[in-house]
């Protein structure tokens, strides 16, 4: 070690001081002043108590104070041999000599160096033979719950240097310090996580994970190493460099070895976790591979609790690539008698969030109703408990069913017991773990989620969510709220460089960043939504309107592109929402058809990319629904319908040309198109939209109006199968808001009964009282209405005061039906782009 580098270290100067020290007991003591007293063997200066002032003595050597022995017979201290002279010089150089001194990541070492293979040649190795210190085992381990970055600085140390790994005397030793280095240096290294945001951090992170290879490097180069121990090294050496590092080839070839030590001596438990690891690798080096890995593993099993466990691993590589085979495989897990319950509860739990991925929700009560059963009388973590919970509010949301303060409460008292007990089994990472038996042992299997910061977040969102969709829009805005600030706390935690008590790996880190920044932009759409909802207002719309415009223009990075274009269908909805809103159709419409391509089934999906989004927990492209069994494309469909029934509607007060005819066909080959996509929507079984009460009542609303041209008039057609689901539908749905009124006035409508239109008119008037565009279009309607009914009893006076008001009412909505006339007229003159935008679906 260079003399300036230790001038300006001061951990290094301590350390280099304690090395002289050390190596001062090798040298030949000169012999003493006659006059100089005798030391008791029991007194501060005794070399008997070496061991403890080596862990606790201070930096002075002057009245130092009084600390045990090593021996703990109070009479009688026996001379030190030379092995445990030995022992201790070994053990300085692992132990530090000041109360307040840490562990300091080492400084990167070349490249092409193999740790723990450079000897030290020792003047005192003559001792006792055979014998082993027992004192060894009243030797404190560096503390791991230090703080490992008080002090600037790196300490170099080789850990060659702790032990002569030819000398069988130390064997035992080196086994133990080093599993202990590599524990303190991994732990050190996830402890200071957050530090990492910085270069500086990120530099004694990498450090920190470095040195913990080099023990168990070093590890593995004793002789005669014990084969179950071996065999755990290397695995263990895999699964560092596999989540710590890019090195997929150093993993491979260090869980082969352990695998094939365990193969040789028959460790079935360890081989077991060995190929588990393996295929996680494989998924990533060689994903062609990995399937035939696991199908072979599974037959290797045979009836076993591990051979369900290699099939539930196989189902979740195969949602990536083939999601049907996935979800046959989960069906088989979920319904056998003989499948481990924990895993057989996992497979319910993954059929569920599939049905919900897939817009199945129907199948999702009764799966959830199997979990339960399946875990009544099991020992569930509490994360799997979470888990459904959460799911269980997620297919509320989709199928409207249940009473939604009842759900929100019981997940609330969840959380409360949590709270608690301290979150007793939650860890930073999320990660939880349960034990599959084996002949020989237990397989430890663990299952990567989020903790319970995240868990709390994914409750008031889907929370917010469901109060909003049930018309609670002051509880879904204050929940929205709580959500939000929760998410910024986190992000503000997780993005600063600064100690923290947070533990856990580097690549977490990020996934927990993008996951964070995955909700905060999802809860911004749906508060553009809610209050959309509540006050017929759009703020916040900028904010969307900019991520589309980066998203297009490719100002995001390949990785952020990745996982935000998840989120572009509904961002995009909401845009077209907002022009439909303020009459730009033509706008409306091209987003419309950006939402319908994107989740249409001949959209490109990327196995590389889905396993990405798989593994930040956000779903992935290969899982996302498409078509009639997408929510957004339903929905696109229904606003394409209505906006091209209306450019029919002014097409056909044009003057007839070839062009206006040419577009009309065009437009009814569309109308004609939408219809179809929207009836298989309808009629397909167990689909988000057949579950779902109030998207019947909108098909069956829309469809009269294709029908009927509008709403049915006389009496022959009041009565037809058609009506009588809509009114069937409309008591069954929902009702609050605007939305209850937009269902009484549709009720209104198809009533022939003389007074319960009048009622109906009444509450319809009642509730478009608001000055927002909405309300004024539902009253001129009404207007309208109201304007037939008097004229055919010829009360002139009140139709005169009924047409001034509908002339007010036409005024101020005026430039939003004139912007809609005119975008469509502008749009007919160019016909063939028209047709290029109508047919590029």
């Amino acid at each position: 070690m260079a003399y300036s580098d230790r001038k300006n270290n001061p951990m290094k100067r301590v350390l280099a001081s304690s090395r002289r020290e050390v190596q001062l007991d090798g040298i030949p003591k000169k012999k003493r002043p006659a006059t100089a007293p005798e030391v008791s063997p029991g007194s501060s200066d005794s070399r008997s108590s070496q061991v403890s002032i080596l862990t606790s003595r201070p930096n002075s050597g002057q009245k130092q104070s009084v600390v045990s022995p090593a021996v703990s017979s109070a009479f009688y201290a026996r001379p030190k041999s030379g092995l445990e002279q030995q022992y201790e010089r070994n053990l300085q150089r692992f132990l530090p000599v000041e109360e307040n001194a840490t562990f300091k990541p080492l400084s990167s070492e070349g490249e092409g160096e193999n740790p723990g293979l450079k000897k030290e040649e020792d003047a005192d190795r003559d001792g006792v033979e055979g014998s082993e210190s027992k004192e060894s085992e009243s030797v404190d381990c560096p503390n791991t719950e230090s703080e490992p970055d008080q002090t600037n600085g790196d300490v170099e140390v080789s850990l060659s240097q702790i032990a002569d790994p030819e000398s069988a005397e130390h064997s035992d030793f080196c086994v133990g310090m080093s599993l202990k280095v590599a524990d303190f240096f991994l732990e050190a290294a996830h402890a200071s996580v957050l530090e990492a945001n910085d270069l500086p951090g990120a530099k004694s992170y990498f450090s920190h994970i470095k040195t913990a290879i080099k023990a168990l490097l070093f590890l593995l180069a004793q002789p005669s190493l014990d084969p179950a121990l071996e065999s755990v090294v290397c695995i263990r050496l895999a699964h560092i460099f596999f989540s710590e590092s890019e090195n997929l080839e150093s993993a491979d070839k260090y869980v082969l070895r352990g695998i094939s030590l365990a193969v040789r001596h028959n460790l079935d438990h360890i081989r077991a976790s060995g190929e588990l690891l393996y295929a996680q690798i494989l998924q990533k080096s060689n994903p062609r591979l990995v399937n035939s890995f696991l199908l072979d593993k599974i037959s290797f099993y045979g009836n076993s609790p591990v051979a369900d466990l290699f099939a539930l691993v196989r189902a979740d590589n195969l949602l990536v690539t083939e999601v049907q085979t996935a979800a046959s495989a989960l069906r088989a897990l979920s319904v056998s008698e003989n499948t481990t319950p924990l895993i057989r509860a996992l497979a319910l739990l993954s059929q569920v969030s599939l049905c919900l991925y897939r817009g199945s929700p129907g199948e999702c009560g009764s799966l959830l109703k199997s979990f339960r059963s399946v875990t009544e009388n099991v020992d569930c973590p509490s994360q799997m408990k979470g888990m459904a919970l959460l799911l269980e509010l997620a297919s509320m949301g989709q199928c409207k069913d249940g009473d939604v303060k009842q759900r929100v409460q019981s997940v609330s008292k969840f959380v409360s017991t949590e709270r608690k007990s301290d979150w007793k089994g939650w860890t930073d990472d999320g990660s939880f773990e349960f034990h599959i038996p084996i002949a020989n042992g237990t397989i430890p299997y663990t299952v990567q989620w989020i903790n319970s910061d995240e868990f709390t977040v994914m409750f008031y969102f889907l929370s917010g969510v469901l109060f909003l969709d049930s018309g609670s829009y002051k509880k879904a805005s204050k929940v929205f709220s709580a959500c939000l600030d929760s998410v910024d706390d986190q992000l503000q935690e997780l993005t600063q460089a600064k100690p923290s008590k947070r533990a856990f790996c580097m690549s977490l880190l990020t996934e927990k960043i993008v996951r964070l920044n995955f909700v905060r932009i999802s809860v911004y759409c749906y508060k553009v939504w809610l209050n959309f909802m509540q006050k017929n207002d759009f703020s916040g719309i900028e904010f969307l309107q900019n991520f589309i415009r980066d998203f297009d223009h490719d100002n995001f990075t390949t990785e952020e592109l990745c996982y935000y274009k998840l989120l572009l269908p509904r961002m995009l909805y909401l845009a077209a929402l907002y022009y439909q809103t303020h009459g730009d159709l033509t706008a409306a419409k091209y987003y419309f058809l950006r939402v319908k391509n994107l989740t249409s089934s001949h959209g490109d999906s990327s196995v590389e990319t889905s396993l990405l989004q798989k593994n930040l927990g956000i779903g992935c492209e290969t899982l996302v629904s498409l078509d009639s069994a997408n929510e957004y494309n339903v929905c696109s469909t229904i606003h394409l319908l209505l906006i091209s029934e209306y450019e029919m509607r002014l097409l056909s007060q044009e003057k007839t040309s070839e062009k206006s005819h040419a577009k009309a066909a065009r437009i009814r080959s569309f109308l004609g198109s939408l219809h179809s996509d929207l009836s298989t929507a309808m009629t397909s079984s167990s689909t988000f939209a057949t579950s779902n009460p109030l998207y019947l009542l909108t098909y069956k609303s829309v469809l009269c109006i294709y029908q009927n041209k509008g709403f049915p008039v006389g009496d022959s057609t009041r009565n037809t199968e058609l009506v009588k689901d809509i009114k069937e539908l409309v008591a069954k749905s929902p009702q609050s808001g605007y939305l209850a009124t937009l269902i009484a006035y549709v009720t209104f409508r198809l009533s022939t009964d003389i007074t319960e239109r009048k009622r109906l008119f009444a509450e319809c008037y009642e509730g478009t009282a608001g000055k927002d565009d909405n309300s004024r279009i539902l009253r001129l309607l009404l207007a309208q209405e109201e304007r037939k009914s008097k004229s055919e009893l010829g009360d002139r006076d009140r139709i005169g005061r009924i047409d001034t008001k509908i002339e007010k009412l036409n005024h101020t909505i005026d430039a939003k039906f004139k912007l809609a006339q005119w975008g469509n007229s502008e749009s007919s003159k160019d016909g063939d782009k028209e047709g290029t935008e109508i047919h590029g679906v």
